[in-house]
């Protein structure tokens, strides 16, 4: 009967998962960002002629506006393409079902990881749970981030290690290798976070590779060999580089060069030295880690308007006392595999600290599932130190409503109001504005859009359905470079335009040759796209 229990327990967190990433997964938002319609014509194109919009041949690396991206990701989005057609569900589809399935193997992490423990099966269901619930995790898995994989496979990959470590089972390392070696192509962070979290494990699990150091070899071999492929192809560094906070030397460098000048002059050279710029960068990056336990940032605003819903945090501020009740509960009862979990969670911050933007929920995604873990502990922590059943009854009621209360404002501002209140930071209006020009009174018009219309072409390509084989015949995307480039009868780039030509803009144009042909709104009111005929 417990079995059966377990098992209902199991499938029911799992289906409440599953179905808060998948609901109406290609109408919320409402629309796809330019990564996002990035990512989908390249599948589509990879499913039509095995090459990417530039022409490579199933590359390593994506190329879309100036960024290089993983290749997992755009792998991944092919079945789902075929299955569904070329449309915003498919595009999504890989997020939401990794983010879905990381949600049991949290489960199956926590149960190895605390196997031998009376409190195993519950802290596992708890972490399970509060994951199922996490606006964090929902948020991410519902939209095409590329960090929804890699913490999947960080998971999975750290799971496999553990029951390997247990069923001493050398296929099992062989495999991890391989699921953590996939982190690293799913997401550039992981490409930092991944070695350096191995390192750990390998630390963990010292005891049985003393005694098994053949193996131990292998192991590091075989993760060496699998995260070192992406160095086939320099580029896929190129985004790392370019946003880390040391990039732009100018702006972080300015005023400690003003001071340090100062100081030369007034003959001060031990002060001089703090205005050192290696300080300098040591103090941005400690400020931007430490800026990755900022509560306010973590239960009240968070960041990007895109990485939360309206309103809210990236975590239940109900989270907080039982976070805080976790970290004691493990650090006095639990200390080797607190040692692990700390460790987990005190590195995570460290690739999204090097670069500018920072804190930022998507960099920082691997920090889940501790949270979630510590929740789950701090949870049982109370149910421990509670001794009257009256007052028990009483407590856990009162904290049961609070996250009731949590979970149900969260899922109403996020399905409710994702869609009228951020519509703007979703590029909202792109899709309507690329397919009215596509209309067929249109077909004899030359079409321009604007450069205010950001990387229009790549919605026009995606949501048009435009031929891969005939835009790969007519150079690809190799003419970006090119001060003006067409697609059919749309022109982007700095054009020439004449008398009867259509111009796509985002901004109102007052000139009395241009006659408003049509304008797409926001749902509240403003105007996101304005379409002109141009007299």
């Amino acid at each position: 009967m417990k079995k059966i229990l377990t098992i209902v327990l199991f499938i029911t967190i799992f289906l409440l998962g599953t179905s808060l990433r998948f609901y109406k997964l290609g109408d919320i938002p409402n629309s796809l960002d330019w990564d996002e319609a990035s990512w989908g014509y390249n599948a589509f194109s990879i499913l039509a002629t095995g090459k990417d919009e530039y022409g490579s041949a199933y590359p390593l690396s994506f190329k879309a506006f100036g960024d290089y991206k993983q290749p997992v990701y755009v792998y991944a989005e092919i079945l789902p393409m075929e299955l569904f057609g070329v449309n915003a569900f498919s595009v999504r589809f890989p997020s939401a079902f990794f983010g879905s399935f990381t949600v049991p193997f949290v489960f199956l992490l926590v149960y190895e990881l605390f196997r031998k423990k009376h409190y195993a099966k519950p802290a596992a269901f708890l972490s399970m749970l509060f994951l199922a619930i996490s606006p964090w995790q929902i948020q991410f898995s519902r939209v095409a981030f590329e960090s929804v994989l890699g913490l999947f496979f960080v998971v999975f990959g750290v799971w496999v290690f553990l029951r390997g470590l247990r069923l001493e089972k050398k296929w099992y390392f062989f495999a991890s290798a391989i699921l953590l070696a996939l982190s690293a192509y799913s997401y550039h962070a992981q490409k930092l976070f991944t070695p350096i979290l191995v390192v750990g494990l390998i630390l963990f699990a010292k005891d049985y590779f003393l005694k098994h150091r053949k193996l131990l070899i292998i192991f590091g071999i075989c993760f060496v060999l699998f995260n070192s492929l992406w160095l086939l192809d320099s580029r896929t560094t190129a985004r790392g580089k370019s946003v880390l906070f040391t990039s732009d030397q100018t702006q972080l460098l300015k005023n400690p060069l003003v001071e340090s000048n100062q100081d030369a002059q007034n003959n001060q050279k031990f002060f001089n030295v703090v205005h050192n710029r290696r300080i300098i960068y040591a103090e941005k990056f400690v400020s931007n880690y430490v800026n990755h336990f900022n509560l306010n940032w973590l239960f009240v605003e968070g960041d990007l308007a895109r990485h939360h819903a309206p309103g809210m945090g990236l975590l239940y501020l109900v989270s907080l006392p039982f976070i805080l009740m976790g970290i004691y509960f493990l650090l006095t009862y639990e200390r080797m595999n607190a040692l692990l979990l700390g460790y987990w969670f005190l590195l995570a911050p460290i690739a999204g600290s090097l670069v500018t933007g920072s804190p930022n929920a998507e960099r920082a995604l691997i920090m889940l599932p501790i949270w979630q873990i510590l929740e789950a502990f701090g949870f049982m922590q109370l149910v421990k130190i509670i001794k009257k059943k009256a007052i028990f009854i009483g407590v856990v009621s009162i904290v049961v409503c609070l996250y009731l209360f949590s979970f149900v404002l969260y899922t109403h501002q996020y399905f409710h109001h994702t869609n009228t209140d951020f519509d703007r930071y979703w590029q909202y209006g792109y899709q309507q504005a690329v397919t009215f020009v596509r209309q067929p009174q249109f077909i004899d018009k030359k079409i321009y859009f604007a450069q205010d219309i950001e990387q229009g072409y790549i919605f026009y390509l995606f949501y048009n359905q435009i031929d891969p084989k005939v835009y790969l015949a007519s150079g690809g995307s190799n003419r970006l470079q090119n001060s003006c480039y067409s697609i059919t009868n749309a022109y982007f780039g700095t054009c020439n335009k004449t008398a009867g030509d259509i111009f796509v803009t985002s901004k109102e144009i007052k000139q009395h040759n241009y006659t408003l042909l049509k304008t797409i709104p926001y749902s509240f009111g403003d105007t996101a796209v304005f379409v002109y005929t141009i007299q």
